[in-house]
């Protein structure tokens, strides 16, 4: 049955079990199953290099950021109330106003009682303003070297 070649490989009488067309196929569904085993230890690490998050410490942050909303949000509703309460006028009846004029043409103002800030932008402040006859005499100006970005556009 068996014979010898000149080589000295032993060759058989009897057929292959395996032709080569399903040699190739097993070796390419071992292949598939390589990669797809690959993706999915390449998913798996990603997964673990992820920092675990505790639930308790996200809802704590969650408390924090609201809390820290609503603060903001009632300091800001303190600082409507106080600039609307406040008359923002001396004992003598003048304005007690500050007005400055900055380097990009916007005029600012800051109440000396209660430290409210206004822009001439809003026609409320414009108003104020219009109505201190000494404020735009007085009003600070930016200067030629402040004014130089302005001109320029920097």
């Amino acid at each position: 049955m068996t014979e010898q070649a000149k080589d000295g490989v032993v060759k058989m009488a009897t057929p292959a079990p395996l032709t080569m067309e399903e040699v190739a196929r097993m070796l390419l569904g071992t292949q598939q199953q390589l990669a797809d085993s690959q993706k999915e230890l390449a998913a798996a690490i990603l997964e673990s290099r992820k920092p675990y998050v505790d639930p308790r410490v996200l809802a704590q942050k969650q408390k924090e950021l609201e809390d820290r909303r609503l603060a903001i949000q009632m300091d800001q509703r303190e600082r409507e109330a106080r600039k609307r309460i406040c008359p923002h006028k001396r004992e003598n009846g003048t304005y007690n106003i500050k007005w400055h004029e900055h380097s990009g043409g916007i005029t600012l103002g800051v109440c000396g009682s209660c430290f409210s800030q206004f822009d001439a932008r809003v026609p409320a402040d414009l108003e104020l303003l219009r109505q201190d006859l000494k404020a735009i005499r007085n009003m600070g100006r930016a200067g030629q070297h402040a004014r130089r970005g302005a001109i320029l556009n920097i």
